[in-house]
């Protein structure tokens, strides 16, 4: 999601306010200044970490039809991967880098930021940086927005860590950013910006509400900065109006070839054609983590019911035994096809009439909205960013996109299942949803509009 907040809001902020957007990213391995055609600045830039002098060379280049400037960061770290899960010491330095150049580019390139956007737990000491001062030069200290996409992704390190790069110093006094007995990157940032968003307003309402009755959370000292704007989906990527990677085109007003895609997608999980059955899929990160505990807990209960099930995408070695053993059980209903690339996920989600949907809001993948796109309809929690993207569909008025289960009620999930076969089989009601779950809009062009109005109050 971070890549295409950022694109979006490159391409929609100068259209919205007249404003001028630079992009600053740190390198990695795949970028390549000839295939990108970006310029490599002749002067390096001199950035003070932990009291060393670093030597950070700069790319440049433009961005979309909106020509915004991108500057690429190479801090010759390349190599040090930015995990999901530990964070290493030499991952720490980098990210130091990458924010304290950021921050410095306003001096070097003799401009000022008014706004600086920061995207995810990883570029969080960028508001942390600003709020000291260090690193902007003499211009005005610019208001800095921060985007927690991913809540359970605080970045945590030892405090010593913090220490041994100086950073304990750029830490405003009075502030506690421990959390889980770490550190917390996120934490910092959470407490140094001037706004801090999450993916949909009802996810800031529920945090709101956590944090006043948890003093440990991390949000409980947000106060009234907190705000919910909604990604979106780069639809011309997502639709299966001119996708050339599935095996028929279709439209929300044509959608009798989709029953060829999932033909396909039978056959490549080697199950049979039911042709009064659902085909259901579960994709993404398959671990208990994401909720998929819920579907596996109740296995004997929906195991009965006139649906196929495919497990699609690696799994972690106990959810997968769980998976194999379900496959074992029942092979012409179950199926699991392990590995997937970037074009088979649009196959898959083309083949199925439905996805379950375990993870808990699913904050990074934005997968309700590619599945609506491909017409296979939503069945999910009402929890996070899906209670503004998913409406639970209505029979007498014909209305909604999706079915919705309760939070961790397994007798639930097996309800909304038994809804689903029923509609499937209903020629009045399952082309209403279809067409209901394909004609959803969530584009970036309306998140960059909001971010537009959320500067413009800012500053």
């Amino acid at each position: 999601m971070s890549s295409g907040l950022a694109r979006a809001l490159a391409d929609g902020i100068p259209a919205e306010g007249g404003l001028d957007v630079t992009v600053v990213t740190p390198i990695n391995p795949h970028v390549s200044a000839e295939h990108h055609a970006l310029a490599r600045r002749l002067s390096p830039m001199t950035v003070e970490i932990g009291g060393e002098s670093l030597q950070v060379g700069i790319l440049e280049g433009k961005l979309g039809p909106s020509h915004a400037k991108v500057l690429i960061i190479d801090d010759g770290m390349a190599h040090e991967e930015i995990s999901l899960g530990e964070l290493s010491e030499p991952a720490l330095r980098r990210l130091a880098v990458f924010s304290a150049a950021a921050l410095q580019t306003q001096t070097h390139f003799g401009q000022h930021y008014e706004v600086i956007h920061a995207i995810g737990w990883q570029a969080a000491l960028v508001p942390v940086l600003a709020l000291s001062g260090t690193y902007g030069g003499e211009a005005a200290q610019p208001k800095t927005v921060l985007t927690c996409i991913d809540p359970t992704q605080t970045g945590g390190v030892p405090q010593q860590w913090l220490a041994s790069l100086g950073l304990d110093e750029a830490l405003p006094e009075g502030l506690d950013f421990c959390h889980q007995g770490k550190a917390s990157l996120l934490k910092a940032g959470i407490l140094c910006a001037d706004v801090v968003t999450v993916t949909s307003t009802h996810a800031a309402k529920q945090l709101e509400t956590e944090a006043s009755s948890d003093s440990t959370s991390l949000f409980a000292e947000v106060g009234g900065k907190l705000a919910g704007v909604a990604g979106g989906l780069d639809y011309a990527h997502w639709t299966p109006e001119n996708d050339r990677s599935i095996v028929s085109l279709y439209a929300s007003s044509a959608i009798a070839a989709k029953h060829d895609c999932k033909r396909f997608l039978l056959d490549q999980a080697g199950l049979p054609l039911a042709p009064d059955a659902p085909l259901c899929v579960v994709t993404g990160k398959l671990d208990r983590e994401q909720g998929i505990q819920i579907l596996l807990d109740s296995a004997d209960a929906w195991i009965k019911l006139p649906f196929q099930l495919v497990f699609a995408g690696s799994a972690a070695p106990e959810i997968a035994v769980q998976i194999a053993q379900l496959v074992a059980k029942t092979p012409r209903k179950v199926a699991h096809i392990q590995q997937l690339s970037g074009d088979s996920m649009h196959a898959v989600l083309a083949g199925a009439d439905s996805v379950l949907i375990s993870t808990p809001g699913d904050p990074i993948g934005a997968l309700e909205l590619k599945a609506m796109s491909f017409g296979a309809i939503p069945v999910a929690q009402p929890v996070g960013r899906l209670c503004d993207t998913v409406v639970d569909y209505d029979c007498p008025s014909e209305t909604g996109c999706g079915l919705l289960f309760g939070q961790g009620a397994n007798d639930s999930l097996i309800g909304s299942l038994q809804r689903l076969i029923s509609l499937y089989r209903s020629e009045r009601h399952w082309p209403r949803l279809v067409q209901n779950a394909m004609r959803q809009r969530f584009d970036w062009a309306t998140t960059a509009a909001h971010y537009a109005g959320l500067y413009a109050t800012t500053t």
